[in-house]
């Protein structure tokens, strides 16, 4: 047996032995974490779902798409024909973008591999309604600060595209002039979005339930900042914990970039089958959680 299957078989014993010995502590999470995802996770999710997903469904966007640089397969430096998935899931928030490329690349007969994934990695940004709302003015109590740590969040995603992935796809983008009936088009728009929103929050339980048993063991710090790295809605929450300012800011920003284990697995159980390259959307979301808490620290000079 490998060692990495040692390992998840040791940790998967691990997590018997401490779901056993906590009974009462893990239903009180599990409640916890339910009616996280009631009051706050999936009212500021299922809306921006929602009318995404019914733009991309309907192919409202499509025909501007087509006429802007209509000779090139890119806009932006981004496959065109994953374009309105990447703007769209970006302002609904990390799964919506994914869900929609890969829907769009399994119907593609000509597959482009780098640019599915380089477009999936570029559509995972936390979504317009959890930043400005939850975080900017809920956690923070600044509208301000919330639309800065957005508008900051997109802009480098979209800089850490241009050095790091390709760029650019093999794939040409024909439009067609046939749109879905919006009738249809909403009414599938609503169960998906329902469906991402819960699928979104089993995975929330999840780690929220790892970072609150490992807390009975560890001090504090050190449970902050796991739930920091286990879960990003959660850990934007514990992020204000601490007493200096800089770090709490640096915090929030790398958990909005970074976006945590759990909803990088989401978009592994969305992609799986697909061409995602794995390590390198780890290294990206790593990378883009740094300069994002970099920046939300250089707010609080100003």
């Amino acid at each position: 047996m490998k060692s990495k299957n040692w390992f998840a078989l040791f940790f998967t014993i691990l997590l018997y032995i401490l779901f056993f010995t906590n009974a009462e502590y893990l239903k009180t999470s599990i409640n916890n974490s339910i009616e996280f995802c009631l009051k706050t996770l999936i009212p500021s999710m299922f809306p921006f779902i929602l009318l995404s997903s019914f733009v991309i469904r309907s192919k409202l966007a499509d025909e501007i798409i087509y006429k802007y640089k209509k000779t090139s397969k890119n806009v932006l430096g981004i496959c065109k024909i994953y374009l309105s998935s990447i703007l769209l899931g970006s302002v609904s928030g990390f799964i919506t973008g994914p869900k929609c490329i890969c829907s769009i690349y399994s119907d593609k007969e000509e597959k482009d591999a780098q640019a599915f994934s380089d477009s999936v990695i570029l559509s995972s940004n936390c979504g317009v309604g959890f930043v400005i709302s939850c975080v900017g003015i809920l956690i923070w109590n600044s509208v301000e600060f919330g639309i800065f740590l957005y508008t900051s969040e997109i802009i480098t995603s979209l800089l850490l595209g241009k050095l790091l992935l390709k760029g650019h796809c093999n794939t040409e983008y024909i439009y067609t002039p046939y749109k879905p009936g919006l009738i249809d088009s909403f009414t599938y728009s609503v169960s998906s979005a329902f469906s991402s929103v819960f699928n979104a929050c089993s995975f929330v339980i999840f780690f929220s339930l790892l970072s609150d048993i490992f807390a009975l063991y560890i001090n504090s710090t050190i449970s902050s900042l796991l739930s920091i790295i286990f879960e990003f809605s959660k850990g934007t929450f514990n992020a204000v914990s601490f007493n200096n300012v800089f770090i709490s800011a640096f915090l929030t920003g790398f958990s909005i970039g970074f976006g945590g284990l759990s909803v990088m697995f989401q978009t592994f159980s969305i992609c799986s089958g697909y061409p995602l390259n794995k390590k390198k959307y780890l290294i990206f979301k790593l990378l883009h959680g740094v300069i994002l808490g970099m920046l939300a620290s250089l707010y609080m000079l100003l």
